[in-house]
């Protein structure tokens, strides 16, 4: 579970209120929803530590997570963040299983990697220069590197952004798969783009 309480998120001019209570399960498909710039990202950001000025708290399964160190968080939280320049000269492989750094060597990196790909449609891209790609097939790239890591909770931002209508009814499908394991939460501006069975925990306005 992940406990937020009293969260505000500073900056210098201006800070960001949240609702008193706010409880994230560890498993299902959940959505943050609101107009664009009303701070969604800057909430996802404050949870995960990466925006340190906050007043309120974080639990993440019974941690604060200022006490976390990054690598604890990192393997209990995943991150898809809005911006997608990433340019990098790797394969698409070596791209994807970036993923799972916090987990250090792990046996079953091969069945994980084949898992995620097959599942967004990805298999015959492992040797494709991840530069190279469309920019949707970026994004796919990007969502399977955020979710290759058997995490707890996967925030995805703005996830299913330059995505063919195709491939979103795949990413959507293989969500759903995964929530029986974790939970997913997207966060967007067009909630009525998620499909049925997504719990909504928060709703922000400008």
């Amino acid at each position: 579970m992940i406990e937020i309480r009293g969260l505000s998120v500073l900056y210098p001019n201006r800070s960001i209120p949240f609702p008193a209570t706010i409880d994230i399960p560890p498993r299902g498909n959940f959505l943050i929803s609101g107009d664009n710039g009303c701070g969604k990202s800057s909430l996802v950001r404050a949870l995960i530590f990466l925006h340190r000025k906050f007043d309120g708290s974080v639990v993440i399964d019974g941690a604060d997570n200022r006490s976390m160190k990054r690598i604890d968080i990192a393997r209990k939280v995943s991150y898809l963040p809005q911006t997608g320049g990433t340019q990098v000269e790797l394969t698409v492989r070596d791209f994807i299983l970036q993923g799972l750094y916090a987990l250090g060597p792990a046996s079953d990196t091969g069945t994980r990697y084949r898992d995620i790909s097959e599942g967004l449609g990805l298999s015959g891209f492992s040797e494709r220069n991840f530069a190279e790609l469309s920019g949707g097939e970026k994004q796919l790239c990007r969502i399977a590197r955020a979710l290759i890591a058997p995490v707890s909770y996967s925030f995805l931002d703005e996830a299913d952004a330059f995505l063919s209508r195709k491939n979103r009814v795949r990413f959507y499908e293989y969500i759903g798969k995964i929530s029986a394991e974790r939970a997913v939460i997207l966060v967007t501006h067009s909630p009525s783009d998620a499909p049925d069975g997504f719990e909504t925990l928060l709703e922000m306005y400008d």
